[in-house]
């Protein structure tokens, strides 16, 4: 804020949002399949002119059409790079879209699981 308001610092800022739906379950930032762009948003930051970088898996019960996840990246007065690296990580969030699928029971099946288990069912994931 300091370098704001000294005006040693103009920020400027990129959003990319890929078109897809992020679900909750992969939204972890220590795994796969987002911890690849997790560490590449830290990485970024590393540079000098990148202030800051935002990946946010977005909420999927949102309703609302802009729902989903995002990339915000911030620099020092250099839009270029902010856009590119905010459409690099986007692509790099898209590209694990064949990894977010969720395996899961149909509802018959998995209240037949639960029936037959011997201890508290637990998720797949």
């Amino acid at each position: 804020m300091a370098g704001i308001v000294s005006g040693k610092l103009k920020p400027v800022q990129a959003l990319e949002k890929p078109p897809m739906m992020y679900n909750l379950i992969f939204q972890n930032t220590f795994r796969p399949p987002f911890l690849p762009v997790t560490d590449e948003s830290r990485r970024l930051e590393q540079n000098p002119k990148i202030l800051a970088v935002s990946v946010p898996g977005g909420y999927q019960y949102g309703d609302v059409p802009t729902m989903g996840p995002s990339v915000v990246v911030v620099t020092d007065n250099d839009p270029e790079l902010a856009r590119r690296e905010a459409k690099r990580l986007s692509a790099m969030l898209y590209a694990t879209r064949d990894k977010l699928v969720l395996n899961l029971p149909d509802p018959a099946h998995a209240v037949a699981r639960a029936m037959a288990a011997a201890k508290f069912p637990r998720c797949p994931v």
